[in-house]
């Protein structure tokens, strides 16, 4: 499928153009909410320091879109299943090291995500 926005790589800036694409089509179907994974909208580094850097900076840029179209937030989640990693599941892998990883992706995901009273609203966190 050729997509001229995608170059098909794991940039940041390939991320970002996926997300302003994302939002030029949800405004042409008039939707008014959108959902998304961390690792569907941001790319995994190489540590996890990077992985978290990578969320925040695409966090800013769906909160840019937000305020320009309206388009809302309905939800927003870790990720914790198309890894290979959590082949045996996320909570309830038997291995050890992947069970003890999760609270710190779901965090991250979480924090990208602070909820207010209504739904489909959303307060990013401050990114540096």
């Amino acid at each position: 499928i050729d997509r001229p926005w995608d170059d098909n790589s794991d940039s940041l800036e390939n991320a970002r153009r996926r997300v302003r694409a994302a939002f030029e089509f949800i405004e042409k179907l008039g939707a008014p909410f959108y959902a998304f994974h961390d690792r569907d909208v941001a790319p995994e580094g190489a540590t996890l320091a990077e992985t978290n850097k990578n969320l925040d900076a695409i966090a800013k840029v769906m909160k840019e879109e937000q305020e320009r179209s309206g388009i809302r937030l309905l939800w927003g989640t870790a990720n914790l299943f198309s890894n290979p990693r959590f082949a045996h599941g996320a909570a309830t892998s038997c291995n050890a090291l992947v069970t003890s990883r999760n609270p710190i992706r779901t965090s991250p995901a979480a924090a990208a995500t602070s909820w207010s009273r209504a739904v489909g609203r959303v307060v990013f966190r401050k990114t540096t």
